[in-house]
């Protein structure tokens, strides 16, 4: 396995998964992350997952499995959304509940077209946030699924800002690792 010299985050996207669709705005925000953010050294992307209930976790895990980075941030698009959206948990079919063990509410402070979402969906994106959830729970890795909205001329400016002070906030959390800088391990939490 891979071990960084620095501690890096695993950004990742979707690819597109209806034929009308140009892009998918969560690989538009990680090309515009990867182009301007002033950190791009600490990150590691894995972009255009197949919009697939099973290769999509295996993709992923597969990564993390090979990079170890020190944190995991999934991206998918939330077309109905109008503001990036940190998802606190994904359900798996049976109702079982995991939580990310980040501090959703210190990571999203003071920003203008951020918010905390409870419902990451039943799609692909819930899937995937849930089986990484899993994956991660016995390890030192935390991890955040972001709903990226539909990126526009008017709000792309901020929606990449907000993302870029998330990615900073996390790199200022994992560098210098405080005590209780995540939550403790939460397994099962009835929805």
């Amino acid at each position: 396995m891979r071990q960084s010299a620095f501690p890096s985050i695993l950004l990742t996207s979707f690819q597109v998964w209806r034929p009308d669709q140009i892009s998918n705005s969560s690989d538009d925000l990680l090309q515009i992350v990867a182009a301007t953010y002033p950190r791009i050294a600490t990150l590691r992307f894995l972009r255009r997952v197949p919009v697939h209930f099973d290769l999509a976790p295996r993709q992923v895990i597969g990564t993390i499995e090979s990079e170890r980075p020190a944190a995991v941030i999934c991206c998918g698009m939330g077309e109905p959304r109008r503001r990036l959206g940190l998802e606190s948990s994904a359900v798996n079919p049976e109702g079982r509940k995991l939580r990310s063990p980040l501090p959703l509410t210190l990571l999203s402070q003071d920003l203008r077209a951020t918010e905390i979402s409870h419902d990451a969906g039943s799609f692909v994106c819930n899937c995937l946030y849930y089986e990484v959830l899993n994956y991660l729970q016995t390890s030192s890795i935390p991890g955040l699924f972001v709903h990226v909205p539909r990126l526009t001329p008017q709000n792309t400016q901020a929606i990449a800002s907000d993302f870029m002070q998330v990615l900073e906030r996390m790199h200022q959390r994992i560098e210098h690792r405080p005590p209780h800088w995540v939550d403790p391990p939460r397994s099962a939490l009835s929805a």
